[in-house]
């Protein structure tokens, strides 16, 4: 019972809410920013939480080296201000762009409605497709699998001649 209330109380504390599942629904996300020099032992002293506070170099290559995802982030040289990140699934933001943009699947004759579809790489991620505007497109489930599983040597073929021109 003891062990109960412990996790109870460590979902509502963490998430807001106690479903059924407890812990279920508890995900933690550690931000550490550090330049690239860092890793390599170029640089030192860099890394810093979001709030400024300073990480020591031992503990910030610790959690640099054991997490199973990163994500880019490219800063303007001179300001600092983010300009892009290089990661695969598209902010809410960015899916909600690409969802009004497209209205429905792109396929050719199909009309069903993008706010149900996968927003689709034009040129595959793992083949240097970027996670942007000009490289995103709304398919439906069936059409998207159909695309990955033809492939461009099967007939499929598309690019994007500006955003949202495929």
């Amino acid at each position: 019972m003891h062990q109960y209330m412990a996790d109870t109380a460590a979902a509502v504390l963490l998430t807001g809410t106690c479903d059924a599942g407890w812990l279920d629904n508890i995900k933690a996300e550690v931000v550490v920013t550090m330049p690239a020099t860092m890793l390599t032992g170029e640089e030192t002293g860099q890394a810093e939480l979001p709030a400024g506070t300073l990480v020591d170099d031992d503990t910030a290559l610790m959690l640099a080296g054991s997490v199973s995802s990163w994500t880019r982030l490219f800063t303007h040289p001179v300001t600092g201000v983010a300009v892009t990140a290089d990661v695969y699934a598209p902010t809410a933001a960015l899916r909600r762009f690409v969802v009004h943009r497209d209205r429905t699947c792109r396929f050719p004759g199909c009309a069903r409605i993008a706010k149900h579809a996968d927003v689709d790489h034009t040129k595959d991620w793992q083949h240097g497709g970027k996670t942007t505007p000009d490289n995103l497109a709304c398919l439906c489930r069936h059409h998207h699998t159909l695309k990955h599983r033809l492939g461009p040597d099967e007939g499929w073929k598309v690019r994007q001649l500006e955003p949202g021109v495929l």
